[in-house]
C-alpha cells in the first residue's frame, strides 16, 4: 500500500497527545467529565429522597389532615364530578377540581371552585380527595402520579368510580402505602341524582372514618349505606350493575318482540311499571326505548365497561355467567353500531325488528327525560312512574320529597 503522509495538523496532534501535557490535559478532561457526572447523580438522589420522604415520613413529622375535612379536592368533573364539586362547594367546603380535559372544568369556576391545572396541584393539603374518574387504571395512574402523594398524613380517599373487584383491593394498598385513609364510595345515580343531592352511596371503609366522611356525603346523597370493610362497597356495586344493565338488554329485547308481535308499547310499559311483574327502571328506560331517544343519564360505553368488571369478578371466583355473557356482547354489538355516547338505553336500536333500526351517530339534544321514583320505607310498592316527564334540559324540575330520580 503506498504510504499517506500525514499534514502538518496531525503530526501537531500526535505529538501533543503522546507528550506530558497532553497526557495531563486527557486526565483533568476525564476528571471534570466525572466529577460533573457525581453532582448530577447527587442531585438526582436528593430529588428521588425527598419525593420519598413526603409520602413515607411518619405521621407525626407529615402536616396532619384537618379531622373535620374542610378543603377537598375533585379529581374528574364529567357526569358525576362535575355536580358533587358544585354541591360540596355550595355545601361550604373549600374545592379545588382537575380534569383531564381542562375545558368541561371550567365551568365550575362560577360555582366557587378553584379549577388546577393538575391532579397533585388539587391535592396539595387537601384534607380529603374525592376520585370521580372512568376506571380503575386512570384512578391508578392519576393518583399514584402525585396526587396522594401531595395529601397530608391522614387525609380521607373517597374512591367513588366504578373500578370493581380487583382494582379496588389495588386503589387500598396505594393508599396504604402513601398514609391514607382509604373510603371505597361507588354510587348508585345517574346526573339527575347528582344534581340534587340524591344519590346513594355504598360506602365501605374503617369505622374510625365514618364520623369524618359523613358530612362530605351529606351534600351528594339521599341515602349513604356503610357496609363494613373497604371494598364491600364495590363489590355489592358490581352486582347492582350486572342485574340493572341485564334488566335493560332484556327490555330491550322485549319491546323488539312486542314490535313484532304488535303489542302496543304503552301498554306493556305501563304494566312493567305498575305491577310487581316489572320494575320501576323499566318504565323509566322502556320510555326511551319507546320514543327512540337516548339523552345520556348512563352511557352506553359506561355500562359495556361495568358489565366488564362483572365478567372479571366471575373470572375470578370461577363463576359461569350465560346470562351476563350475552349482555355483554350485545353490548358490544351496541358500541360497535357507534352508540357509545348514547343512554345504555339505546341498546334497543340493536335489537329492534330489522326492518325499524336506525343508524344514530350523534346524542340528541336539547331534550332531557327526568323520571321519579317513589322511595318507600314502610314496605309499600313504589310510586310507578308512568309516563316520563319531559323537560327541557337545564330545566329545574326537581321531584316531590322522598322521591329518587334515576
Amino acid at each position: 500500500m503506498p504510504r499517506v503522509e500525514s499534514g502538518f495538523g496531525e503530526r501537531l496532534r500526535g505529538w501533543f497527545v503522546t507528550s506530558g501535557a497532553g497526557r495531563a490535559w486527557a486526565a483533568w478532561r476525564d476528571l471534570t467529565a466525572g466529577a460533573a457526572a457525581y453532582w448530577r447523580w447527587r442531585r438526582n438522589r436528593r430529588h428521588e429522597r425527598a419525593a420519598r420522604s413526603t409520602r413515607n415520613q411518619p405521621a407525626a413529622s407529615r402536616p396532619t389532615a384537618q379531622q373535620t375535612p374542610k378543603t377537598i379536592a375533585v379529581l374528574g368533573t364529567g357526569t358525576l364530578g362535575a355536580p358533587v364539586a358544585r354541591r360540596l362547594a355550595e355545601a361550604g367546603f373549600a374545592v379545588r377540581a382537575w380534569n383531564r380535559t381542562g375545558a368541561r372544568a371550567e365551568p365550575l369556576r362560577t360555582h366557587g371552585v378553584a379549577v388546577c391545572a393538575s391532579a397533585a396541584e388539587a391535592a396539595t393539603g387537601a384534607d380529603a380527595l374525592v376520585t370521580l374518574l372512568r376506571d380503575g387504571q386512570v384512578v391508578a395512574e392519576v393518583c399514584a402520579g402525585g396526587a396522594l402523594e401531595a395529601l397530608p398524613a391522614g387525609a380521607l380517599w373517597l374512591q367513588m368510580s366504578s373500578v370493581g373487584v380487583r382494582d379496588c383491593e389495588r386503589l387500598r394498598e396505594l393508599a396504604e402505602r402513601h398514609g391514607v385513609t382509604y373510603i371505597d364510595a361507588p354510587v348508585l345515580g345517574s346526573r339527575e341524582p347528582a344534581e340534587r343531592g340524591e344519590l346513594v352511596v355504598l360506602a365501605s371503609g374503617p369505622e374510625a372514618a365514618q364520623a369524618r366522611a359523613n358530612p362530605l356525603f351529606a351534600p351528594l346523597a339521599a341515602r349513604v349505606l356503610w357496609l363494613g370493610e373497604a371494598g364491600a362497597g364495590s363489590r355489592l356495586k358490581v352486582v347492582v350493575n350486572g342485574w340493572l344493565v341485564a334488566l335493560v338488554a332484556n327490555l330491550a329485547e322485549t319491546l323488539a318482540l312486542a314490535s313484532a308481535l304488535d303489542v302496543d308499547h304503552g301498554v306493556l310499559l305501563e304494566l312493567l311499571a305498575q305491577t310487581p311483574v316489572g320494575s320501576p327502571y323499566a318504565g323509566i328506560k322502556g320510555e326511551l326505548m319507546r320514543s327512540r331517544s337516548y339523552p345520556v343519564s348512563f352511557a352506553l360505553d359506561l355500562a359495556a365497561k361495568d358489565l366488564e368488571l362483572v365478567t372479571e369478578a366471575r373470572e375470578l371466583l370461577a363463576l359461569d355467567g350465560h346470562l351476563a355473557d350475552a349482555t355483554r356482547k350485545l353490548f358490544e354489538q351496541a358500541k360497535e353500531a357507534g352508540l357509545g355516547s348514547f343512554d345504555l338505553s339505546a341498546v334497543y336500536e340493536v335489537c329492534a325488528p330489522a326492518g325499524e333500526r336506525r343508524d344514530l351517530r350523534a346524542p340528541p339534544s336539547g331534550v332531557g327525560v327526568h323520571t321519579h321514583v317513589q322511595l318507600r320505607g314502610d314496605g309499600a310498592e313504589p310510586r310507578s312512574p308512568g309516563r316520563a316527564e319531559t323537560a327541557e334540559a337545564g330545566r329545574d324540575d326537581a321531584p316531590p320529597p322522598g322521591t329518587l330520580a334515576l
